[in-house]
C-alpha cells in the first residue's frame, strides 16, 4: 500500500508542478505515475481495493483541480503565471483608432461607410449627417465600432488618395 500512496503523491505532485512550469513533460509523468498507482491498486490489492484507489485518485485531482480554479487562479501566484496578455479583445483593448483621418463612402446618417486606415469599416456618425466623399476624424471606438465626425479641414483626407474602389 505504501508503493500505491508513494506513486500517487508523486504524480500529484508532478501535475501541481505542470501548473507553474508548463512543459507537458511534468504533467505526463505525473499522469504516468498516478496511472501506476491504479494500476498497482488493481493488481496488488484486488478490485475492491483498487477501486477504492482510483476513487481516491479521481477525488483528489478533482479537488486539485477546484482548488486550482478557485483559489490559485485569483491568488497572486496565479495571476503571475497566468497569460493575461494575449487575452485581449477588441471590447478590452485601448483604443487605437481615435485620431485617425479616412473618408465616408456612404452617406453617414448616422451609419454608412468609411475607408480608414486601408480598410471599408462600419462607422457610425456623430450624431449629425456627413456626406459622402467628406473626410471624417475617428472620435471614439465602442468595440468594433467607430464613432466619427466630420473632420475640420473639409476636404478628403489623405486616405481617399489611397483609396480603390476596386481594391
Amino acid at each position: 500500500m505504501y508503493t500505491v500512496l508513494v506513486f500517487t503523491l508523486i504524480g500529484f505532485s508532478l501535475l501541481s508542478a505542470e501548473v507553474l512550469f508548463s512543459s507537458m513533460i511534468l504533467g505526463v509523468l505525473g499522469l504516468v505515475a498516478l496511472l501506476t498507482a491504479m494500476v498497482l491498486g488493481y493488481t496488488e490489492y484486488g478490485p475492491v481495493w483498487g477501486s477504492w484507489i482510483f476513487s481516491g485518485v479521481g477525488m483528489l485531482c478533482s479537488m486539485g483541480f477546484l482548488l486550482w480554479l478557485r483559489v490559485i487562479a485569483h491568488s497572486p501566484l496565479g495571476k503571475c503565471i497566468s497569460n493575461r496578455e494575449s487575452l485581449s479583445s477588441p471590447l478590452t483593448s485601448s483604443p487605437r483608432m481615435i485620431g485617425v483621418r479616412g473618408v465616408a463612402l456612404s452617406a453617414l446618417r448616422p451609419t454608412g461607410i468609411a475607408f480608414v486606415e486601408g480598410k471599408r469599416r462600419d462607422v457610425i456618425s456623430d450624431g449629425s449627417f456627413i456626406a459622402a466623399g467628406s473626410s471624417i476624424t475617428v472620435i471614439a471606438e465602442n468595440g468594433q465600432k467607430l464613432i466619427v465626425q466630420a473632420s475640420s479641414c473639409g476636404k478628403l483626407a489623405r486616405a481617399a488618395d489611397e483609396y480603390e474602389p476596386n481594391g
